[in-house]
């Protein structure tokens, strides 16, 4: 079954539930698993969405589905959200790689924070935790930002400050070093010089192979430091 249509079915379902509990005259409460419900079928179309990712072999195609399906979960994660409950929610976590994916990082970064907050797990087949995996696909993009000659604010930099403050916690001294690296490079083109040294000598305390020893020394020297 398409997924449009299984997630309307269930939203038709919903609705039909609500009015049962008002038609209910006898003073019992009826139970509400909507959440739970509504995930299970969540999960279900995620399942078959991953399905047809797997039958297509170029990446300009997995991304093309992507971006058509997501918009699709979008009220299941804001009932989510809304909800205040907390369990192992995949769909969450798929929804926030595949926002990645197709680049719309302002809206991953939003559920990176509530998946990470709530401590959500990769997929197994995943090498990173969650946190980690987020701050590189950041960082790759931002790369590409900067070698387009574009800007990745403000979003490398909250990430940054999200990784410096623990709120997104690595202990992967590489990843860091990078993403500190990469924003000194933003700000030193964008001659934030001061920043951009300040970035630089936080990527080289977090990864002594981050190669940024010639950038801080000309930075000093260029802000007379030395």
């Amino acid at each position: 079954m398409p997924l449009i249509t299984v997630l309307h079915k269930q939203r038709c379902l919903e609705q039909q539930a609500g009015k049962d509990a008002l038609a209910n005259r006898s003073g019992v409460p009826v139970r509400n698993d909507k959440t739970t419900h509504s995930y299970q079928v969540a999960l279900t179309a995620l399942a078959q969405i991953r399905e047809q990712l797997g039958a297509l072999d170029d990446i300009r195609d997995k991304v093309a589905l992507k971006a058509k399906v997501l918009p699709q979960f979008t009220e299941f994660l804001q009932d989510y959200r809304d909800s205040g409950q907390r369990y192992p929610n995949q769909v969450l976590v798929f929804c926030i790689i595949w926002l990645l994916d197709v680049e719309d990082i302002e809206s991953a970064m939003a559920w990176a924070g509530l998946a990470i907050e709530q401590q959500q797990l990769m997929p197994e087949f995943f090498k990173r935790d969650l946190p980690t995996y987020v701050l590189e696909e950041i960082h790759d993009w931002a790369e590409r930002q900067y070698k387009a000659g574009h800007s990745a604010s403000p979003y490398l930099e909250q990430a940054a400050d999200l990784m410096t403050a623990g709120t997104w916690p690595t202990t992967n001294s590489i990843v860091m070093g990078k993403v500190y690296r990469l924003c000194g490079m933003h700000a030193e083109r964008g001659q934030e010089l001061k920043a951009a040294l300040d970035y630089f000598e936080q990527a080289q305390a977090a990864n002594e192979a981050a190669g940024c020893k010639t950038r801080i020394k000309q930075l000093k020297a260029q802000l007379g430091l030395e």
